[in-house]
């Protein structure tokens, strides 16, 4: 996904501070599970992304990820923020959770009123305080030793073994892969995959 002036700016001082492929947000649904994921549609001007999935019991769980460039100032957080908080206030969906590299590189999340008042990154902490959603990880995500990725949820009782993966375990690049499980009472019926037909043109 290239990022677009709409979503990711040019530095106000500098138009060639960033560069213009690369960046963008995915989210990947295994289609043998029978959760019927649709695509929230947003007007955010940011790199975010949401999807619903739809639980046996008619209850939704939202999935939403950012990514958010360090250098972004107030619009790009008020994007953000309405983002979010326009799906807090969708009474249909019972449980949210963002994941997402945020570069909030401040932030002491054992402390998080340690942010000058006034600060952008501490306005990042009133939303989620604000949304009741609790931020997980305690690790540094990145090899400088900086927390940088998040994993929040308003419902963080079903987020379960996670696994902040080593430096370039999974993935090469400068942040750490990190796994999860997420834990929900409603059983998730299993599709079965559709048969691929695989040609061997070598024996052609």
């Amino acid at each position: 996904l290239d990022r677009s002036p709409k979503t990711h700016p040019p530095h106000p001082t500098d138009p060639k501070k960033f560069r213009r492929n690369g960046g963008g947000v995915l989210i990947a649904i295994k289609n043998t599970l029978d959760m019927n994921p649709k695509l929230l549609k947003t007007k955010a001007n940011a790199e975010i992304l949401s999807i619903l999935l739809n639980l046996k019991s008619g209850k939704k769980i939202c999935i939403t990820t950012c990514y958010r460039v360090g250098t972004l100032q107030e619009r790009n957080f008020n994007e953000i923020c309405n983002h979010v908080q326009n799906i807090s206030n969708n009474k249909s969906i019972s449980k949210h959770i963002v994941v997402g590299d945020f570069n909030l590189d401040t932030i002491n999340w054992n402390d998080v009123n340690s942010c000058s008042p006034n600060s952008l990154h501490q306005k990042f902490v009133n939303l989620f305080n604000e949304n009741c959603m609790d931020q997980i990880l305690n690790s540094p995500t990145h090899y400088r030793g900086n927390l940088l990725d998040l994993v929040l949820s308003d419902a963080p009782h079903i987020i379960q073994n996670i696994y902040i993966a080593d430096h370039n375990e999974f993935i090469k690049s400068d942040h750490f892969a990190i796994t999860f499980d997420i834990n929900i009472k409603d059983a998730v019926k299993r599709i079965k995959p559709p048969k691929r037909i695989i040609r061997n043109y070598k024996k052609a």
